[in-house]
This record gives structure tokens, sequence and C-alpha cells, in this order.
């Protein structure tokens, strides 16, 4: 096969996939891993969506060597249109749609109001595709952790730099807050929540979730076991890009260990990207990179990472159905 291995075929065009990639740091190469399996599935005559959820800054459609397209979530946004799939517009690679962020930014970021974000996060399921990659953005606040939350397989992508790795810890532990608070309803469980995660800088994670849960089952049960459930099922991927080394390669599993150990959440290594300059090269040739160099060894490193998280959803998908069988 041109690609160079063949897709899951327990998968099915009717399962729809939601694929959320983030970890915080700009720059890290979000937009290029989700372009670029984007485009190795629809290869495999999968209906693929990308949904470029960066409101500030949309380039989505350049990683697909595309003018900015016509429709964006903007028209969206500012009402101009209720349906969300009139937005997926064709990109030059068969079976795959953009759903472009707005190329002006000040205009999308003054429009994007709570109740059109909350909109959005909501109509996510109802975009028609089999497989829908959702490239958040950059940031910590609130609309992508919560949109990053939404995905079926949900990736981060780090570089081997400190300040990459030290965001994503940081983006964890807002995913663990978000997962928290989106199941409280009482103000005074809130304000709990809130006091205990900013007394982190004495506490690990693990402690302060366990304190929390203790007070949040003093006046709500029901909450604390939905939350501690929601936590235990999290099940991570990590991605490192632009890689240099043997060190740089290991570092992944190493933070899947301290998250793991540390976090209580369970993260799984997917693979690694190597540095090459080919790849901005690539970018100003207006060519995505894979279309471009599809035989170098960085290509290959992108089809082992999808066939790596292929793998664990068919993984995941057989212990899920095994446990509906025996429960």
């Amino acid at each position: 096969m041109r690609w160079g291995y063949a897709l899951d075929t327990s998968f099915q065009d009717h399962e729809k996939l939601v694929w959320t990639f983030g970890g915080g740091k700009g720059g890290a190469g979000r937009t290029l891993l989700s372009t670029t399996l984007g485009i190795l599935l629809a290869k495999e005559e999968r209906n693929v969506v990308i949904f470029d959820g960066n409101l500030e800054c949309a380039n989505a459609h350049t990683a697909l060597g595309m003018r900015q397209p016509q429709k964006t979530l903007s028209d969206f946004i500012t009402g101009k249109t209720q349906d969300i799939n009139e937005l997926a517009v064709p990109t030059p690679f068969r079976n795959l749609r953009l759903i472009s962020s707005s190329g002006d930014s000040i205009s999308a970021t003054n429009h994007s109001s709570l109740a059109a974000k909350n909109r959005l996060l909501k109509l996510i399921g109802s975009i028609n595709c089999a497989h829908l990659l959702t490239d958040i953005g950059p940031g910590l606040n609130f609309w992508p952790v919560d949109l990053f939350l939404k995905g079926d397989v949900q990736i981060l992508v780090i570089t081997p730099e400190p300040t990459a790795v030290e965001t994503v810890y940081h983006f964890i532990r807002m995913l663990i807050y978000r997962k928290f608070k989106n199941q409280l309803g009482a103000p005074q469980l809130e304000n709990t929540l809130s006091a205990a995660f900013t007394d982190m800088r004495t506490s690990g994670l693990n402690d302060v979730m366990e304190r929390v849960l203790e007070k949040i089952s003093a006046t709500d049960k029901s909450a604390a076991v939905r939350i501690a459930k929601s936590i235990a099922d999290m099940e991570l991927k990590l991605v490192v890009n632009q890689t240099l080394d043997r060190h740089d390669k290991h570092i992944g599993p190493a933070i899947c260990e301290i998250v793991n150990k540390f976090y209580g959440v369970k993260m799984d290594y997917a693979g690694f990207i190597p540095f090459d300059e080919r790849v901005a090269l690539s970018l100003r040739r207006g060519r995505p990179f894979i279309a471009e160099y599809e035989t170098s060894e960085t290509a290959a490193c992108f089809s082992v990472t999808l066939r790596e998280l292929l793998n664990s959803i068919s993984a995941r998908n057989r212990k899920r159905q095994l446990d509906f069988i025996t429960s």
C-alpha cells in the first residue's frame, strides 16, 4: 500500500470519532499533526473533516495548502448561518473537508461570546463525517480545554522544550479542573474546588482531588461518583514533535509515567515526529509535508503514530464491549 500501512478495518463510517489535539503551548505542532493525520485517513477512503477551533489565529487552511475559505466559523458565531455543516468546505484532498475558523481574528474574538462557544461545543457531534479532527489551538482558558474534552481520542502534542513540557502539565490540571467544575452546580462546592486547585503548589494533584471529592461527597455523593468515574475514564495520548535525538524520543514515556503516577490520569505514548527542515519548506511552497515528502522517514513516523492511535482505539472498544457483555 502506498502509505505503508493498512487502516484498522474495525472502524465503520457510521462510528464517528472525534479527535482533539491540544497541549496548551503554541507552536507545538497540533495543526501539523491534525492536518497530516486527516490527509492520511482521507487517503484510506474515510470521510474526514478537520475542525479548526483556533478562533484567534486560524491556520489549518494554510497547512492544507489552501487560501482562506469564504465560509468560516465566524459566519456561525455572528449568526449568518445556523447549520455548522454548511461551513465544511472541500480541500485539495479527496474525502477531506475543512471547517475553518475566521481569517479575521479581531472579528472572531469580539463576537466569540460564551453563548456562541457553548453552542459550538454542543454542535460538534452533529458535524457529518466519520472522523472529526479538531485542532483546538493554544491556551489554557476554558474554550480550548472544553473543546479538547469533547474528543473520543484526546491527543496532547508537545515539543521536547521544558516550556512545552511544563505547559502540558498545566493543561492536564485544567482538564481535571473542568471535569470537576462541569459536574458541579452548588456555588459553595465550586468555591471549594477553586480554592483547592489554587493551593496546588503545596499539594500534589492526587491529594487535591481526594480532598475535594471527600467534600463534594459529603453534600452530593452522586456528583462525587460521577466526577471520579469521569477522571478514571480519561485516556490521553501523547505525541512528541520535533525530536532531535534519543533523549527527545524518550521524554514521551517519561512524561506518561509521571502523569499516570502523580496525576491519577491514564496517558499513553503514541509516538514521535522528528525535526525536519522540509516541514517549513513545504509550507512555504503551499503544499502539506505529507504530500510533498510521502516516502520520507518523517512521513513514516506520521503513519506509525496514526496506526498506534487507531490500534489503541480498537483495543479500547474491544474492552468496552467485553465489559458490557460481562456486566
